[in-house]
């Protein structure tokens, strides 16, 4: 008893320093889970910015050069820059060859605006999509489920 005051000592509760100690253990954990969900995601976002700018090098080929039909055909996993009808004489930027191979588990998929599925988009020489019609380029991550998804302006080609 100090001054006329009784203290009793409770065991029941936690301390400040412990329940601190485990919110920062719960902070840390979920920073990991959603880093390695995003981890991926953040790849196929890249795909599809390099999937863009390989769409706007065709579009500044078509412009530059309008004796050839310059396109990029689609495969599931790839995509081929062609001139006519012919490929590997020009190599996409960035790339060894006329090809781009997508990584494993990404899927690429293009459809027209009348919802058909397509296997190219080729430019006019005046940097338009050649069909006139606007396209929708979609990357799938077959393993989570999640797409990146982009469009082609039909009269101008602008890619957003």
């Amino acid at each position: 008893m100090i001054c006329g005051i009784k203290y009793r000592k409770y065991k029941a509760g936690y301390t400040l320093f412990e329940v601190l100690a485990v919110l920062l253990l719960i902070g840390i954990i979920s920073t990991l889970v959603m880093s390695r969900d995003s981890m991926f995601h953040g790849s196929l976002k890249s795909e599809a910015e390099v999937m863009k700018a390989h769409l706007r090098y065709v579009q500044y080929l078509a412009l530059s050069n309008d004796l050839h039909g310059w396109r990029l055909e689609f495969n599931e996993n790839s995509y081929t820059l062609f001139r006519n009808n012919s490929s590997g004489t020009i190599k996409l930027p960035n790339e060894t060859s006329a090809t781009h191979v997508l990584p494993p588990g990404v899927q690429v998929r293009v459809f027209s605006a009348e919802e058909n599925t397509q296997d190219q988009i080729e430019y006019d020489r005046w940097g338009s999509p050649k069909s006139n019609t606007a396209y929708t380029v979609e990357l799938t991550d077959t393993q989570s489920g999640k797409t990146e998804t982009f469009s082609v302006a039909k009269d101008t080609g602008f890619i957003p």
